[in-house]
């Protein structure tokens, strides 16, 4: 029955449509995808989808440079002094989340300043994204819509 949709707590994530990173899913190919010549490729090309989300980032981020989780499943790919971006390979999608860096000394350990900007935070991250991802947001357990990052604004 599948996992449903991604979800991490404290957090903001859009998701990315694996057949953006893989190329077209094809039944007959091997690998289930057509750009997927062997096996092998499917580290090369998460990694290249990773630089280049991390060149699409504000300027504020820096990559992180050892292997960093969140979570069991999320991976840490870059960071600034209040949030962090994670990529999670999740059934067929990748999800992004903007997620506040923990470590604060707080009761929930995340920065006051950071909890109160991570909307403004995810869509300085998200609207750059549009211009070269199709993106999704959870409406659901199961279910996904694509994102607007202006459908919070009303119409002039």
């Amino acid at each position: 029955m599948g996992r449903g949709v991604f979800w991490m707590p404290n957090a903001e994530t859009v998701i990315i449509d694996s057949e953006e990173v893989y190329g077209d899913y094809d039944a007959a190919h091997p690998h289930g995808y057509a750009d997927i010549e062997t096996e092998d490729d499917f580290p090369f090309r998460f990694w290249d989808f990773v630089e280049q989300l991390r060149s699409l980032l504000p300027p504020t981020y820096r990559p992180v440079a050892a292997e960093r989780w969140r979570g069991r499943e999320s991976r840490v790919i870059a960071e600034n002094r209040f949030f962090e971006v994670c990529v999670t390979d999740w059934e067929c999608d990748f999800a992004l989340s903007v997620a506040p860096r923990a470590g604060f000394a707080t009761p929930d350990g995340f920065h006051p300043l950071a909890v109160a900007n991570l909307h403004r935070a995810a869509l300085a991250v998200w609207v750059r994204l549009t211009l070269y991802y199709a993106l999704r947001v959870r409406t659901g357990a199961w279910t996904t819509a694509v994102y607007d990052p202006f459908a919070e604004h009303s119409a002039a």
